[in-house]
């Protein structure tokens, strides 16, 4: 019996990203689809047969829709959330989960309870690499954990006024839509942050074009100190890699990368390698369609998604206020 899913959002996310790694697998078909643009819902159509739906609680209301994937825009993922929960079917929301605090409240109220898989698309809990590195982290290795960097600079950003990625107030700019993978993978390590301070141009309309930087410091209740350096640039190099130093040395992972280092007090680096065992997102997925089956559970829960938001949103306070935010 496959598992039919629902896709609510036809985009990069949607139909590039998630809709063919779900469907390599021969016990999952895309049944439905709803996107508010008509080329992007057809193109899902001609390529799995998918109805189209004309919203998302016409989707999730589906007797032919066993599970609900929304990737749509950050600003319109309430929207599935609100429609999804009203059915109890499995959720797979990609991130950030929302863009404001008062939807975060919404979707905790909404899904207490909640008895189906839910999910959040933190994909970088699913890499190799990634998990590796947490695991040395958490192994105490290290000695006392002292200091954490990230810098994620991607001097690769096309996107244009009109474009909602360029919009500040619908994507929430770098520190919402894509810094917010470190704030989960260091809540994931340390739990998370007691205070943030940070300075961003928040994609700004007094540049020339569209453009983000965001520099902050996050200070953990274990005493961790984190330093974040990150941006949504228009050229020049791209870098996203994050550290961890202790009392007796360091672990250093750069995203992608098939190896994570780690440098102890007084000894040689260690390189362990850290292929991939299927496509990131294939991982990813396959994770959430198991627990849909009964074999396992999410890794990635509501909470951890709304944990990620709140550090984000406190971030851009910060920044927004010039002031310290404590969480």
């Amino acid at each position: 019996m496959a598992i039919r899913i629902g896709l609510i959002g036809a985009g990069r996310m949607g139909a590039t990203t998630h809709a063919p790694a779900i469907t390599v697998r021969e016990d999952v078909v895309i049944t439905a689809v709803y996107d508010p643009l008509p080329a992007a819902a057809q193109g899902v159509r001609d390529k799995y047969h998918a109805a189209i739906c004309a919203s998302a609680p016409e989707l999730a209301a589906r007797a032919d829709v066993d599970a609900i994937m929304i990737c749509s825009p950050t600003f319109a993922h309430i929207e599935g959330i609100r429609a999804a929960a009203k059915t109890g079917k499995p959720i797979f929301c990609e991130k950030p989960l929302c863009r404001s605090l008062a939807e975060a409240d919404e979707i905790l109220a909404l899904l207490k309870g909640y008895q189906a898989p839910v999910t959040v698309g933190f994909v970088r809990r699913h890499g190799a690499g990634q998990q590796k590195f947490h695991e040395i982290v958490a192994s105490g290795v290290l000695g006392r954990l002292r200091i954490a960097t990230a810098e994620m600079m991607l001097g690769v950003f096309k996107r244009q006024e009109g474009d909602w990625f360029a919009d500040f107030a619908r994507s929430g700019g770098m520190v919402l839509d894509m810094f917010i993978h470190h704030f989960d993978l260091f809540n994931w390590s340390f739990g998370m942050p007691q205070r943030v301070y940070a300075q961003s141009t928040m994609l700004s309309r007094d540049q020339p074009e569209p453009a983000d930087y965001v520099s902050g410091t996050m200070t953990f209740r274990n005493g961790v100190i984190c330093n974040l350096s990150g941006g949504w640039l228009r050229f020049g190099r791209g870098n996203n890699y994050m550290d961890v130093y202790g009392d007796n040395g360091c672990v250093s992972y750069k995203w992608g990368a098939p190896e994570v280092t780690l440098t102890l007090k007084g000894q040689e680096p260690i390189v362990y390698k850290t292929p991939e065992p299927l496509p990131v997102f294939q991982a990813e997925d396959n994770v959430w369609l198991d627990a849909i089956l009964g074999k396992g559970k999410v890794k990635v829960t509501v909470e951890d998604g709304v944990n990620a938001v709140r550090v984000a949103l406190a971030l851009i306070e910060s920044a927004q206020s010039n002031r310290v935010i404590e969480l």
